[in-house]
């Protein structure tokens, strides 16, 4: 995780090429679309953390040995992704009070899709299980060409 979070620094550094992010306004168009690009992964990441969160309390709430073991697991993922998200979003600029709002708002809107029941979980695993775990599997793909677009 330590090598993946300075490829990402070394990869928006050389964007914003005087280290933190300014104001887009005050950027060139290459470092606009960096940043923009960045910020989008950071959300990708968040909602992507919160999906490995729901599912790690779904399996935690089985009660069961298994159930703890791969609830563990998801929360690893949830907890990783939400590091690069927050590393992100920290490089960009952005509050980290906004970052917190942002996780918030995404985990709000996973458990609306579901109407906050367990029941329904389906709805969220149709909908984010292939794409998040391919987000979490081909991480460093997707910010090696983050790094790639900055040169």
């Amino acid at each position: 995780m330590t090598k993946l979070l300075r490829l990402i620094v070394s990869a928006l550094c050389l964007a914003t090429s005087s280290g933190p992010a300014r104001p887009l306004a005050q950027q060139d168009p290459v470092a606009q679309r960096v940043t923009n690009a960045a910020n989008n992964l950071s959300h990708e990441l968040l909602v992507c953390s919160s999906f490995f969160y729901i599912t790690a309390i779904g399996m935690m709430n089985r009660n069961d040995a298994k159930g703890q073991k791969d609830g563990e697991q998801q929360k690893q993922i949830g907890d990783q992704l939400s590091t690069v998200a927050g590393r992100l979003s920290e490089i960009i600029g952005q509050k980290p009070e906004a970052f917190q709002a942002r996780l918030e708002m995404a985990m709000a809107d996973l458990r609306k899709e579901m109407a906050d029941k367990y029941v329904n979980y389906s709805i969220l695993q149709q909908k984010y299980l292939n794409v998040c775990t391919d987000l979490a599997g081909n991480l460093r793909k997707r910010i090696e060409a983050l790094k790639e677009a900055t040169q």
